[in-house]
């Protein structure tokens, strides 16, 4: 519960020719931190020869991706494609061909529509239509002018006009056939869109737009039936498409675990970490994947090895583990913080949110947030029991009067608040004494004794703030031998960090003496923030009884809301801030790895 998951070295010697099945068997089990180590007689594997392979494959990945996009496939449980270069690139051309069809016909129908809508416009301008374009002296132009404006046309040019699409506006021109070239150069350099008239000449009009309304019908009918072939095609490829991309993450994911593998001429030698309890069970892989072709070594990490990090909190405490990696993991012989953290975070947030009602509120929260968030459902569960229970201990109840009468104490806001300051300032030295206590137990699990001794959180540390302390709270006279508690463990600080020069040894020890007095005053904001929430429930009963009984109700609901939102979230945030800055300082690095296996998420068919 405290500490890390035990972990054992592994050193695993392999047959080349067995290297890939190997690496397949491990990604599939799972237990298995891989690390990087070279030795004297040992070689990675070619970068170059690596990077130009992992190319290829995330490459090919890209692009089946992309089909897979384009085709807007859904997940799907893949098969094993034999080729995945070359039916990725089958499935390409053929996809592409169904695409191009279906996009074309959409463009064509989409056109003719466009067109018939345009010409509509063209029908109350007063053209002559049933010999529209035939006309053997005359030519006619007919589109659309940005911005409304018409050009400097030849002399002779009679011009009809009329609203437009898209902020253009619609023209006819009639101009004689000598003028045809001068009309069409001031039109282009006008930004003029033709609308195409009727091929052949002739023909009215509003026939003309009925046939492209037709045509327009026609193509919307064929794009549906190549739409519906490109559905049935992308059903067909979607377990195979699938399936290429299973392949491209198995061989990337190799590829990565070979690199980080060394080897001789015809051997591999794989190392990393594995939990304890999880050993046999690697062991048993590795010896079924080579035949027995193996051999294998595990040792204990040595005083000064880092391993990499597994926590399995019971399940009361993975809320505050997720607290706690939010700060950072421990390191490996480092205890973990998190059920100190429980106890000490749920203190705190009810000292700071003390409330019959409102703890029950959160414990009702808590039940109902458990079935779809069963981390934070738990949370809200032990605040509102801690919340509850120090609001049965100040007599507060949604800030009722009537509940003071059965208080276990007082509320906050009565009698000296120094008394509960001097509580919140005790509490906070016990949190700190806790924090050097661990610090001395992790210098003495890495085997750091004068860590552990004269470390400016250590023992040294301890004596010096329990000295500072007592010197603090003596009552009368002091004796002379007494300022050697807090004056001896500083000469130890300077001792301890002469290794970086006297000046920055003077200046460590005095941040360490500034450092224990502020982190203890900073607990001072437990009762400031009781206090705090204290008063404003006070203020809700006075503008309660303010307003009258028609509106009381109202307001005591709406202050109590407020309460609840704000002063819980701040309650929550601070309680969490003497955790990080005072508790966690003392004896927590955060600085440990997290234990990763590695795993191949594809375990795909392969050639």
């Amino acid at each position: 519960m405290l500490d890390p998951v035990p972990m054992l070295r592994v050193r695993c010697l392999v047959l080349g020719r067995d290297e890939r099945t190997v690496l397949r068997a491990l990604g599939g089990a799972g237990l298995l931190h891989l690390i990087r180590e070279a030795g004297p007689d040992t070689a990675p594997l070619p970068p170059q020869a690596a990077e130009e392979t992992r190319t290829a494959w995330n490459r090919l990945m890209e692009r089946a991706e992309d089909l897979r996009t384009r085709l807007e496939l859904p997940a799907c449980r893949p098969i094993p494609v034999e080729n995945p270069a070359g039916a990725l690139q089958a499935m390409e051309d053929q996809a592409s061909g169904l695409l191009a069809h279906r996009e074309e016909l959409q463009r064509r129908g989409e056109a003719r529509s466009t067109l018939a809508e345009r010409l509509q416009g063209y029908l109350g301008m007063g053209i002559p239509q049933d010999r529209i374009g035939e006309g053997s002296f005359l030519h006619l132009a007919l589109g659309t002018l940005p911005g409304g404006q018409l050009p400097d046309l030849p002399g002779r040019a009679l011009t009809l006009s009329g609203p437009g699409l898209g902020g253009r506006l619609s023209v006819a021109i009639l101009c004689p056939r000598g003028e045809r070239a001068a009309l069409e150069e001031a039109l282009r350099r006008s930004g003029f869109q033709g609308a195409p008239l009727p091929e052949g000449g002739g023909g009215p009009l509003d026939d003309y737009i009925r046939d492209l309304r037709r045509e327009a019908e026609a193509l919307t009918g064929e794009e549906a039936q190549a739409a519906a072939s490109l559905r049935d095609f992308a059903g067909s490829i979607a377990a195979p498409l699938a399936g290429i991309l299973d392949r491209c993450r198995l061989e990337l994911g190799i590829l990565e675990a070979r690199e980080h593998c060394t080897r001789t001429g015809a051997t591999v030698l794989l190392q990393g970490w594995v939990p304890a309890t999880d050993a046999p069970g690697l062991e048993a892989c590795l010896r079924a994947s080579t035949g027995g072709r193996c051999v294998l070594e595990t040792v204990e990490p040595g005083p000064e090895e880092e391993a990499p990090v597994l926590l399995r909190p019971r399940p009361l405490l993975r809320p505050f583990e997720a607290l706690v990696a939010s700060y950072g993991l421990p390191r490996y012989r480092e205890l973990s913080p998190a059920p100190f953290l429980a106890v000490s975070y749920l203190l705190m947030f009810g000292m700071m949110f003390g409330d019959l009602g409102h703890g029950a509120v959160l414990v009702l929260a808590g039940l109902l947030a458990r079935r779809r968030w069963p981390d934070g459902g738990l949370l809200l569960l032990g605040g509102g029991i801690s919340s509850a229970t120090f609001g049965a201990i100040y007599g507060s109840c949604f800030g009722l009067a009537r509940f003071k009468d059965l208080a276990l104490w007082h509320d906050p806001l009565e009698g000296d608040p120094l008394h509960l300051m001097g509580l919140a300032i005790g509490f906070g030295a016990l949190m700190i004494s806790l924090g050097l206590v661990l610090n001395i137990l992790n210098h003495l699990r890495r085997r750091d004794v004068p860590g552990a001794l004269l470390d400016r959180f250590g023992l040294a540390g301890l004596v010096f703030y329990w000295g500072a302390l007592g010197l603090i709270l003596w009552r009368g006279p002091l004796p002379w031998p007494s300022l050697a508690l807090p004056l001896l463990p500083v000469l130890a600080w300077v001792l301890h960090a002469r290794r970086w020069g006297l000046t920055a040894a003077l200046v460590e020890a005095f941040e360490a003496v500034l450092g224990f007095l502020a982190n203890t005053i900073s607990f001072v904001r437990l009762a400031a923030y009781a206090m705090s929430h204290a008063a404003l429930l006070a203020a809700t009963l006075m503008m309660a009884d303010a307003v009258g009984p028609s509106l009381a109700w109202l307001v005591l609901i709406t202050g109590n809301l407020a309460a609840i939102l704000l002063e819980g979230i701040i309650a929550s945030v601070q309680a969490l801030r003497l955790e990080y800055y005072e508790f966690f300082s003392k004896f927590f690095s955060g600085a440990g790895r997290p234990f990763r296996p590695f795993r191949l998420h594809a375990q795909g068919g392969e050639a």
